[in-house]
């Protein structure tokens, strides 16, 4: 039994405040705290497993919940600032691909061929089914884990493992049907 959003609705307005300067402390920016929060009370609401007559304090797995993403917040970015230190300076070659001198970011033309392959992926996308859907885009572009998405979906480890296996089989037989011959 999930909790009720009668319940969740109670503890937002008695705890929104407090939660959102808790998690300011934790993330540093306001922008961030707005986002842990609404994620927070959405898991709440999506909380299958819980039942509110078990919960002693909902305001303290309020809290637990909020915490745990505040320090998911923290692995990604810390996942994202490694990412951009391993870019090369200002105007290198990498991979045979020149970067810019202000952003390490591909030039515009490479930038564009990347969102015309990014679309032709997405779009291949479109075909599967839900969950093997929303497995690879989550691994894929979030960077989130396989039990990460694993916890996500509500599924184990091995079937997130399948769901990817599948949606990179029918992306790449998509992509050989697609490329010109």
């Amino acid at each position: 039994m999930a909790l009720s959003s009668e319940m969740v609705r109670g503890l937002y307005a008695h705890e929104a405040k407090n939660l959102q300067r808790f998690l300011i402390r934790k993330l540093r920016t306001v922008d961030d705290a707005q986002d842990a929060v609404q994620d927070a009370y959405l898991r709440m609401l999506t909380a299958a497993d819980v039942d509110e007559r078990n919960l002693r304090s909902p305001k303290a797995f309020l809290f637990t919940v909020a915490s745990n993403i505040a320090i998911d917040a923290a692995r990604r970015r810390q996942r994202e600032q490694r990412t951009i230190d391993h870019l090369p300076g200002p105007r290198a070659v990498y991979n045979g691909e020149q970067y810019d001198v202000v952003c390490p970011q591909r030039m515009p033309d490479g930038r564009v061929d990347d969102q015309m392959q990014l679309d032709r992926v997405l779009g291949c996308l479109k075909g599967l089914p839900k969950k093997c859907r929303s497995a690879f885009l989550m691994h894929k572009f979030m960077e989130l884990s396989y039990s990460e998405v694993a916890a996500e979906l509500g599924v184990t480890v091995s079937m997130v493992e399948k769901y990817l296996s599948q949606a990179l089989r029918h992306v790449r037989t998509l992509a050989v049907a697609q490329s010109p011959a």
